[in-house]
């Protein structure tokens, strides 16, 4: 197994330490990621990643970060969502999820609250 030397940009390289475990190198997290598959796969758990693309994963990235920088936490899940929905052009979330909250103040999304 050779090894190869890639450049992500800061906040993507955030993102990413955010969704590693504890005990797993970034190279496991990201194989972690895009092979796992059954019970814990992103893709298969939550259909709306179907629409996870590299632009939405940049989108993320941007509020991640921005949330990171903020000292503010929150389930990254959500931030994919939201991240698939800007990268769409969705303006507006409706949610009962207080993250989504958060995620507005840094993203630019209007949440509306049911």
């Amino acid at each position: 197994m050779g090894i190869k030397t890639i450049s992500i940009r800061e906040e993507v390289y955030e993102t990413l330490k955010s969704m590693k475990r504890k005990d797993e190198s970034v190279s496991d997290a990201v194989e972690r990621l895009i092979n796992k598959k059954g019970e814990g796969n992103l893709e298969d758990f939550f259909g709306v990643l179907k629409d996870f693309d590299l632009y939405a994963a940049e989108k993320s990235s941007e509020i991640m970060a921005k949330l990171l920088s903020s000292g503010k936490a929150v389930n990254a899940l959500d931030v994919l969502i939201a991240g698939i929905g800007i990268a769409n052009g969705a303006e507006k979330v409706a949610t009962r999820d207080g993250d989504f909250m958060e995620i507005s103040k840094v993203a630019g999304l209007e949440v509306q609250v049911y």
